[in-house]
Order: C-alpha cells, then sequence, then structure tokens
C-alpha cells in the first residue's frame, strides 16, 4: 500500500488519496499532528488509511477515531502504549524507533528499542486472539526478504519498508553507477537534504542497489519468501506461523545465516 507522504503539499494527497481511494485502490494519506486537528472532519470521510506521521508518537493524545478506514498512529518504542485508555476507535499502531536504514536516531539520541523485541512485546499486548485485537506494524530494520519474513512472524500486521523498494525502477532519480555497480540515491526523511536545514538532524542520505527490479517483481520475492518460511514452519496461515515459529540467535547462528561461497 502507497501512503502519500508529507513531503507533498497537503491538499495535493489528499486529493489523489480521496480519488484513488474512491476508485477502490488500498491508499493512505500522511499528516502531521497539525493537519489532523485541522482536517479532521476531512480526513474521517476519506476512503484511504490516514497516518499522523511524526517520530514520537507519545504526544498523540485522547484519540476517539471514527472515520472510515483506520487510523494509524506512531511512532512508538515502547509497547505499553498499547494499554493507554485515551486512544480509541478503530486504530492501529506503528512500532519503531531509530531502525530505519537512513536513520541516525539512535546514535544521535540513544532512543530507541531493538526492533524484534519491540514488535515480539507489542503483538504479546496487541491482543491478536481476541476481539478487542489492536494490529501493529513495525517500521525499520528491514533490509531484505528474510528481515520482513521475521518482522511478520514477530507478530506484525504490516511491514513498513523503504531500503527494500529504495532501489526499484520506479523511484525517483536515475541510476548512478559507483565503483562499477549500479545505485540509487536514498534520503532520510530526517536528513538534511529532506529537511533543508542542518539543525536537528537524524538521518543520513546515501545510495542503494539497483538491480532493474518493478515494485511488483520485489512484493512477489517478498510474497515467496514469506510462504516458503510458513512451509517449514508447517503453518498454513498467519496465525498459526506466529504461533509455530521458535527465534534462536547466538553468534554461531549468524554466521551461518551468511552466504560462504566464493565468487569465481
Amino acid at each position: 500500500m502507497h501512503i502519500f507522504s508529507r513531503s507533498t503539499l497537503f491538499e495535493d494527497r489528499y486529493d489523489a488519496a480521496k480519488t484513488l481511494g474512491s476508485n477502490g485502490k488500498n491508499v493512505g494519506i500522511a499528516v502531521s499532528l497539525d493537519e489532523f486537528y485541522t482536517f479532521r472532519k476531512q480526513l474521517e470521510d476519506i476512503s484511504a488509511f490516514v497516518s499522523i506521521d511524526i517520530a514520537n508518537g507519545a504526544i498523540i493524545k485522547d484519540i476517539d477515531w471514527q472515520g472510515k478506514y483506520p487510523l494509524i498512529i506512531g511512532n512508538y518504542g515502547n509497547p505499553r502504549v498499547l494499554g493507554r485508555a485515551d486512544l480509541r476507535g478503530n486504530l492501529i499502531y506503528k512500532f519503531g524507533i531509530g531502525g530505519g536504514s537512513s536513520c541516525s536516531t539512535r546514535l544521535e539520541t540513544g532512543v530507541g528499542a531493538p526492533q524484534g523485541w519491540l514488535i515480539h512485546h507489542a503483538s504479546k499486548k496487541s491482543d491478536r486472539y481476541s476481539d478487542g485485537h489492536k494490529p501493529i506494524i513495525s517500521d525499520g530494520g528491514v533490509k531484505n526478504t528474510a528481515d520482513f519474513v521475521k518482522a511478520v512472524a514477530l507478530g506484525a500486521e504490516a511491514v513498513m519498508m523503504g531500503y527494500v523498494f529504495a532501489g526499484a525502477n520506479e523511484t525517483p532519480w536515475e541510476p548512478v553507477k559507483i565503483n562499477g555497480k549500479w545505485y540509487k540515491p536514498y534520503r532520510g526523511m530526517a536528513s538534511s537534504q529532506e529537511k533543508q536545514t542542518s539543525s536537528h538532524v537524524e538521518g543520513v542520505s546515501g545510495y542503494v542497489p539497483y538491480e532493474e527490479k518493478s515494485v511488483h517483481a520485489i512484493v512477489w520475492e517478498l510474497r515467496d519468501g514469506l510462504t516458503s518460511a510458513m512451509s517449514y514452519s508447517n503453518a498454513f496461515t498467519l496465525n498459526e506461523f506466529v504461533e509455530n515459529v521458535e527465534f534462536v540467535l547466538s553468534p554461531s547462528s549468524q554466521n551461518e545465516n551468511q552466504t560462504r561461497l566464493i565468487n569465481g
């Protein structure tokens, strides 16, 4: 699902989300906290997901969302938010602070929790198998198909990814050749290039590998990786997958996870 980002004018992203949503497309619109309160009536009527796109979801207070589509709130770095009584209605919680490939928040501030730990404990508190279930999104830490599969196995209903898709054919900027290999530029939303300032920067810019793949092809690779992992885990549904998996982490397992062939 594509969510129109805050890097465009509110009117432009609202009109785009409204038009596509009205035509049955699965889209969303990101808004600032000020935009949310200013345009809340409009946003409640739109046939699209609404995401309050801010770095610290803890400042969001007293929400009772009754919109047509769910409201995504976050980002959160502590599972305790799922117990807050002032957050009500059709909500989805987005977890992850500082885990993105272009994010330097943890280096700049020391804030953030390991993404696997965070999603595991958030899933435990989300009442996954009850009527009061609170869906969660994992945001950050995904650099390949295996990371995506692990996020789902830990209990995330959705996974937010930038790095994985940044090198796709459809993304902005032309490929550039560096030391004989092709890359595409990739900017963190909190980088100085995106913010157009050097003040309070918590992101970096760089390059990601370009392999001439479409977004469609990448999505199917993710799907194939997930279905294959489910078969290894004797799981026919996502709930069975979450129940059946067992995580083991050690230095030896990390070494075993790497390919060890020598390119000839």
